[in-house]
């Protein structure tokens, strides 16, 4: 339905032996003004968000790559789903960036914002989004879904088991 499409992926690295250390409460401060800041702002759907031609480079380069990849032959269905819905990330993200940087009263988004958010979809969330969609999720792990789907179905069965599969879909032995 998707729903899965819309959920930004990250893998994190494997975690280490932890440092016993002091809280970085300015880090904390900043962090929790930021996200006041945020939530306090008034309604922003009247305001008018403009990119500087610097930022439409941006906006327009991100685009391109999700596009290109939609194209390809062995793009899966649900990894051009998530492609789709790029255009609308990168807006929310650099609606997101430049309030944090600019605040509201800054209507022209600048080209440095724009880069900072190209360089996050691109360099970032696009190779995780590839390896959740391709070992995580897989394509072939799609065909071979539906195949035991249409041999359930074909043969009126209410389950199957193992065996039966390999007995009768040899990919998957």
């Amino acid at each position: 339905d998707g729903l899965l499409q819309r959920f930004v992926v990250a893998f994190l690295r494997p975690s280490t032996q932890g440092q016993d250390r002091a809280p970085d409460h300015r880090a904390k401060d900043a962090y929790d003004n930021v996200i006041l800041h945020l939530t306090d702002l008034p309604a922003l759907q009247s305001r008018v968000y403009t990119l500087s031609p610097e930022a439409q480079t941006e906006r327009d380069r991100v685009s391109s790559v999700a596009r290109n990849l939609k194209m390809l032959p062995n793009t899966s269905p649900a990894f051009r789903g998530h492609l789709s819905k790029w255009d609308g990330l990168y807006a929310r993200l650099l609606l997101t960036y430049h309030l944090v940087e600019h605040g509201e009263r800054v209507t022209t988004v600048p080209g440095g914002v724009a880069g900072k958010v190209a360089r996050l979809m691109l360099d970032y969330l696009l190779p995780n989004a590839v390896r959740f969609y391709h070992d995580v999720l897989g394509y072939e792990h799609e065909n071979h879904a539906r195949w035991i789907a249409g041999y359930t179905l074909a043969h009126s069965k209410e389950s199957v088991t193992a065996r039966e599969i390999d007995r009768a879909y040899h990919e998957l032995y």
